[in-house]
């Protein structure tokens, strides 16, 4: 049995589908939890897939939901087609934490899984199946 890799305090991201085939990506900040399922995937390679993310050539136009700081790595990753999660409670006093991760950028036209891996995504069967549509604010896996 291999050993699954921890994750803590590194800044990575692991990749969701939803029910329409909507990919988001769902950054940690270091902080944030990775589904059980990412975890024991042998293929599971947080740094590869997000270097494969941004290879992806350009799809949409995207937005930012906060305006607090720099967004203009998850501008770049949702212009790709993908709804981008944070993890944003690194980033707040305790008393203001959600405990979830949070929208922080949309693609105006999501990506479906299925042009991603036309793409010839390697990672493509390491998407996590979430509850919810893609591009809400209460996403579970």
């Amino acid at each position: 049995m291999t050993k699954r890799r921890d994750y803590s305090g590194i800044d990575c991201l692991w990749l969701g589908v939803d029910k329409n085939g909507h990919v988001a990506a769902f950054i940690t900040a270091g902080a944030g939890p990775i589904p059980t399922a990412a975890l024991d995937d042998v293929k599971f390679d947080p740094q590869r897939a997000e270097e494969e993310i941004c290879s992806l050539p350009k799809h949409t136009q995207a937005e930012t939901i906060s305006d607090k700081g720099d967004n203009s790595s998850f501008l770049e990753l949702a212009e790709r087609g993908l709804f981008i999660y944070d993890w944003t409670d690194i980033y707040k006093a305790i008393s203001k934490q959600a405990g979830k991760y949070e929208l922080v950028a949309r693609p105006f036209a999501p990506q479906n899984i299925e042009t991603i891996r036309s793409y010839g995504f390697e990672f493509s069967d390491c998407f996590i199946p979430i509850k919810g549509t893609a591009g809400d604010d209460n996403l579970h896996f």
